[in-house]
Parts: C-alpha cells; structure tokens; sequence
C-alpha cells in the first residue's frame, strides 16, 4: 500500500467539513469485506479455547497484555481468530465493560491486506468510527506532518489516539490474524511498536488506558525475541491442544461433506466412508480437509467414483498433496508453467490476466497473436490444471490456496533440485526463485512490446501534444528514431483491444528482471534469455511511444506526482530499476546513438541525474549494486580516484574521523553532488529515505557530506528530523557538521 499525501490545502480543507472526512482519509482497505469472507467456524467448534488458562488471564486481567497464538498451518488460526473477535464482544458484554474490539486480518494474497501501513490505517479508521471525538487528535498531527502518511507517522497518530485521555472507551482489544503474512520490512516496525503498547500502561510517561493485544502466527524466532520480553505476555501454542483441535477437525469434516455431498448422487455408505478417510488422514489440518473437498465440489463427475481409493493413495500432509497432484497431472508442462507465474506475481493475477501470460510467446509480435490462444473458460482450464493448488476469488482473481504451495514450489536458486524420486516428495522445490522470475520478466516484456498492446486508460494522454514515433525493437541505436517533442504534433496513440496484462506488466516487469538476474552470460531455461534483454533494451528507450505507455502506469505506483519529468534517458530508467545488465551496456555506450545522454552529469527537467534516480526508493527495493556501478564508472573515468575526500572551506572531510589524517586530498567531485531542482544531491536523498549502506558509498565514493539545499537542510538534519539512527550514525562517522542550524517543522 502506497503511502498517502498530506497537502496543508488539504489540512485546511479538512477543518471546513464534518469529521468523517477525517476517517475517511484512513478508509484504504476493504478489511470489513475481508473479514466477512471469511467461513465462520462450524457450530460447537472453537469454544473450548474460551477456557485455555492463558486466555483467560489475558482477557480479565486490568491491565494492558498480550496474548500470542501459534499453530501450524492450517490448523485453524484465522477461523479462531474470527471466533475470538465474536466472543470478546460476548464476553466482555456480560462483564458490564466499557470496550472497543479493533481487528485486521493480514493475508498474502490481497494487495491492501499485506503491509504494516493497511493495519495502521485500518485500526485507526476503526478507532476514529467508533469516537468521532477522537477527530481532532488525528487532525492535529495531520496538521503538524509535512510529509506522507508512512508508517512511522501512522504509529505516532495511532498511539496519540490510543493513549488519548479523552478515549472511550478506555478498554481497547485488537485481534490481529496472520501477523507473519505482513510483508517484512513493515512488519518488524509493527511487532515493536503494538507490543511496546502494551507495556505502556506501567509507563509514568504515557497512559494507554487498558490496551489488550491478541495477534496469531506461525511459530516464529522474530517475535518470539519481542513478545518474551514483554511484562505481560502470554503464549498459547495450538499444538499443545491437539485433542480439541482433532474434534473441531471431526466437525468440520462433517459439516462439510453434508454440504458438499447433498448436491451428488452419493448414497449414505460413500458419505460415511469419505467422512471417515478424511478423519483419518486429516493429520488436524483443515486446510488439507478443505482442499480435498474442494476439489471434489469442482470436479465431482470425474472424482466422485474414484475419490476414496485415490484419497487412500494421497499423503496426510499438505506437502503430500501437493506432490501427489503432479504425480497425477495429465498436463506436466502446463501445471509448471502456471504455478510458474503464480508464484513470481508480486500480486494477485486476474482470469484475464493469467490467461493472456499463459499464451505470450517469445517469438510473438502481434496482440492478435496472443488473443488467438486465450482460453474462453481460463477458470475451468486453471481448476483442471492445477487442482489444490489454486483458488480463484470471486471469479476475478487467482492465487494460491495457501502459501505452503510457494513454500512447497520455491526454492532458492542456488540449491539444487532434488532428483526425481529421490526422498518422499520429489516435486518439492521443482521451481527456482530465479527462473520463475525470468519467465515472468520476459512474458511481460514480450507483451508490452507488442503491436496493438496497450492500457485503456493509456498514458498516451497523459499529456497532450507528445509526438513521439515508435521505434520498434531497434533499441537505442536507431538513427531513425525521433525525440519526444514536447507540444508538437497527435498524441501518441497505440492500436489495440484491451488492457490484457498491460497494467500488471507495466507496474512489474522491472521487479522479475531484477530478481531473475537476467544477464546475457546465464541460461533462462524454457524462457529465452536474449529476448528478454532485448525486449528490456526497447522499454528503457525514452524516446518511443512503448516507453511513454508503460512507465505512466509504472509512475503512478511510485509518485504521488501525476507527471514523470521530461528528458530522461535509459541509464535514468535502468539505473533506478536496478537492471544491472543494461546499466552496464549504457555506460559502456553500446546502444545509445546520443552518447551525452547516458553521461552520469545528464539531468532529467527535475534536475535529477542517474544517481539521484538509482538513489531514490520509489520502488522500495535496495539498490546498492546499481549505485555501486555508477560509482565505479565514475572512478573509472575520473583522473582522482572515487576515494579522494574533497576538502575546502565549505564542506567537511568524508573519512570516518579518526581516519581522516591519512587521507590524501582531491578535487570535488561534481557528479556525486549535482543538486537537483529543489537542491538534493543524491546524498539528501537516501538519508531522507533511511539508505544507510547507500549514504555510506556515497560518503566513500567522495559525496559531500555537508551541501545545504534550498531550504538550508543537509543530509544530517534530514536525518535527523525522520529519526534515522543508522543513517545519523554514518553521517556522523563522515564528519557531518552537528552545528548545522535546524529548524523544527
């Protein structure tokens, strides 16, 4: 989830209507829907853990705690969870209690449920419904903020609100489900910061009311290190109520073979016996019940007749499902190159568009090409295919059925594949992170340079007036091919049908190039290797229609800014989406018919050069082997070496201090302290973004430690106004100047 800006026209704006606008400025996630979703757990399942001692406590005791629920997967946590959002709201009820339930459900496969910043929003939308009183709390730091709503400045609004003495009610529980399916970064930040809430109660600094925690994961070291460490802290591990759990699994099987069986012509003797397999084999996993089941429910006329012999011959483990149904595909190839796709998407892929990357070839030229193979019932073909593995959401969107299937899938790239029937499941880790990353790369790269591929909602009119002819496949060398023209000339426009896979294809393909480590020297398997490099070639050509289609979309997701600047170049593009084959062919000027423009001195109409681009983490993703390479072009060009630390009377000597005798002296280097239209060097930029490694290659590549912009903040105070630690630290180890005016926002 993208963060959100705060204009002051928009703050002053706010005051001037009612206070919903306020809450609606947290409503970014369809969490109500999500929890909805969800099966509520079968009658008379789940009550026992209303008495587990643990919970008990956690529940009746005054003070702030927190209660963390563990279990295998598949074992019921997010139905419990949703039983337990139920049942306080009973409990807590019969005890005459003044309290508010808050609640968010992480899951890996929806986009707005999967970052610490959904959560925040979520719970403060929550809060904010419940006491509209608490409206003026959140417009004061909406007030004061003079950037984005991230998630350090979420923390700050929810801890305001939480810790508020005007709050009521005063007893707050949250339930937080699949707290390990949060992406990684945010989620460090997000364990840290709700489980110091709840130890905030004996805090004489700040009075947070009675705040009740109860968050459900995989067993897990992380939080385990936090959680144990808390005043107040319990633990229950599901595994350590296998009896309970095996008679809700015996419900739940029940349950569902009645409703799954009533519409079959099955007599009672094949309902007892399926009911009985399932118990037997289900290992108290409801998830392999349910994918089991589910598969009959599509496929009854084909399973019915044979499903308790082959039920039988099927593993009472998730990983053994998963083998078995490649063991029995009819269709190995296909099966592959689908969970292929499915487990590179960096998010959910609808019908249309995993049916159109299943029918790109690399050798494909044309959009009619690819509509000719699409399916007209892609969902009954992805069902037959794939079996358990999938699961298609409303039929809109499909995923995985769990993401044990990726765990089952994936393995690294530099652990070789098991041999074929050596060990008991010789399909797990049949697919490498890194081939399936260049098989997506290249589909999506094949298709954005097709003719007659395009988005609907094109960035060919994200401005009037750009004459720009498309140059092909031709790359950067093509003589023939014109420069953006600004205000001159038809918009540039591109015939097609539809949006296809175009805007996932936009928004990603740089991201599998990247992780599949495409590379001219490496084999890409079934995915050919030259065509996606030169598929890449084309995209980053900034003078073509293709380029302006795609990366408007790609812009989007990155800038708050509706217009990306003019002028920029492919070492522009490719250094910042971290392509380290094409940054390298740049730079050695193999491509480019304007040499001037692939100079790392070239600016973009923002001012930024390469380095500001590859510095900047729009994308979020660590960049530092692009830095790197720019870096060590720019040594490689220089007379001084990048490791001359420049000295005069403006600026600091960049050794760590205690080093900085036996340093030897240089000229500035200019390319690493180009300022940009507001008078950030690429220095600025990544203390601003907390880059702690980036700000140190840049300080020992020879960057100024200490230029002022043009609202006189160094790299120092940048720092420092964010509360940067690791990169205050570097900085300071540089000799950044402490003395520096600063002036509080």
């Amino acid at each position: 989830m993208t963060a959100v800006p705060m204009s002051e026209a928009i703050i002053r704006d706010m005051y001037q209507k009612p206070s919903d606008v306020t809450t609606a400025i947290f409503d970014k996630s369809d969490y109500i829907g999500h929890k909805a979703r969800i099966e509520p757990p079968i009658d008379d399942t789940c009550v026992w853990f209303l008495g587990v001692p643990e919970y008990v406590q956690w529940l009746e005791s005054q003070s702030s705690s927190l209660l963390w629920i563990t279990g295998d997967p598949g074992c019921g946590k997010t139905t419990l969870a949703t039983f337990l959002i139920e049942s306080i709201d009973q409990d807590l009820s019969l005890y005459g209690t003044d309290y508010l339930t808050t609640y968010f459900f992480f899951d890996w496969s929806t986009e707005d449920q999967v970052d610490g910043t959904a959560l925040l929003f979520a719970l403060i939308h929550q809060l904010l419904q419940a006491d509209p009183a608490l409206v003026l709390i959140a417009n004061k730091y909406l007030e004061k903020s003079r950037r984005e709503l991230d998630l350090d400045k979420l923390f700050e609004i929810f801890a305001a609100i939480v810790s508020a003495p005007e709050r009521k009610p005063k007893r707050l529980v949250c339930v937080v489900d699949a707290l390990d399916d949060c992406e990684t970064t945010s989620m460090k930040k997000a364990i840290s910061f709700l489980a110091s809430l709840t130890s905030d109660s004996n805090n004489s600094d700040r009075d947070v009311g009675c705040f009740k925690l109860a968050v459900t994961s995989h067993c897990n070291q992380q939080f385990d290190k936090v959680f144990t460490n808390l005043p107040a802290f319990h633990q229950i591990d599901l595994a350590d109520h296998a009896e309970p759990i095996k008679q809700d699994v015996k419900k739940f099987i029940r349950a569902s073979c009645v409703e799954v069986l009533c519409i079959m012509d099955c007599d009672d003797d094949m309902r007892r016996d399926i009911e009985e397999e399932l118990i037997k084999r289900s290992d108290n996993t409801f998830l392999w019940v349910d994918m089991v089941l589910e598969q009959l429910e599509i496929n009854p006329q084909t399973w019915l007749q044979s499903f308790v012999p082959t039920l039988r011959s099927t593993q009472n483990e998730l990983d053994g499902l998963y083998n078995s149904t490649f063991k029995r595909s009819e269709a190995p190839e296909e099966l592959s190159r689908i969970l292929s796709i499915l487990a590179a998407s960096q998010r959910p892929l609808t019908l249309d568009e995993i049916d159109v990357a299943l029918a790109v070839r690399p050798d494909d030229s044309f959009i009619r090409q690819v509509e000719h193979r699409c399916r007209p019932d892609i969902a009954q073909f992805l069902h037959a295919v794939c079996g358990p593995f999938i699961r298609i959401k409303n039929n809109k969107t499909v995923s995985f059925m769990h993401k044990t299937a990726t765990q089952f899938l994936l393995r690294s790239a530099d652990v070789p594949r098991s041999p074929v029937g050596n060990g008991m499941y010789q399909y797990k880790g049949c697919l490498d992170v890194v081939g399936v990353n260049k098989c997506l790369a290249e589909i999506c790269a094949v298709y954005l340079t097709l003719d007659g591929a395009r988005n609907d909602a094109s960035s060919s009119d994200r401005r009037a007036g750009i004459n720009v002819t498309d140059c092909g496949d031709e790359g950067f060398d093509n003589e023939d091919c014109p420069t953006v023209e600004e205000n001159s000339g038809p918009t540039c426009q591109k015939s097609g049908r539809g949006a296809g896979l175009f805007d996932y294809a936009a928004k990603y393909w740089g991201t599998h190039y990247r992780l599949g480590h495409a590379s001219s020297s490496a084999s890409t398997g079934s995915c050919g290797n030259n065509t996606i490099v030169n598929k890449a070639i084309t995209l980053c050509n900034t003078s073509t229609c293709t380029f302006h289609d795609w990366f408007q979309l790609y812009w989007n997701t990155i800038s708050t800014s509706s217009k990306y600047p003019d002028k920029l170049t492919p070492l522009m593009i490719a250094s910042h989406m971290g392509l380290l084959d094409l940054v390298r062919e740049l730079l050695a000027d193999g491509q480019s018919r304007n040499k001037d423009s692939n100079h790392l001195q070239a600016a973009d109409s923002e001012g930024w050069t390469a380095l500001h681009w590859a510095v900047w983490n729009g994308h979020g993703v660590k960049n530092d082997d692009a830095i790197a390479l720019l870096l060590q072009h720019h040594h490689d060009s220089s007379e001084d070496s990048i490791y001359n630390r420049p000295h005069d009377n403006d600026c600091h000597c960049n050794g760590p201090i205690e080093d900085q005798q036996s340093l030897p002296a240089g000229s500035s280097t200019c390319v690493l302290d180009i300022q940009d239209n507001k008078g950030l060097t690429p220095l600025h930029w990544a203390a601003a973004d907390d880059q702690a490694g980036v700000v140190r290659l840049l300080l020992e590549a020879s960057a100024t430690v200490d230029v002022f912009d043009y609202q006189s903040m160094t790299a120092l105070t940048l720092a420092y106004e964010h509360g940067f630690i690791d990169t205050l630290e570097v900085l300071l180890a540089y000799g950044a100047d402490v003395d520096v005016p600063y002036a509080e926002p």
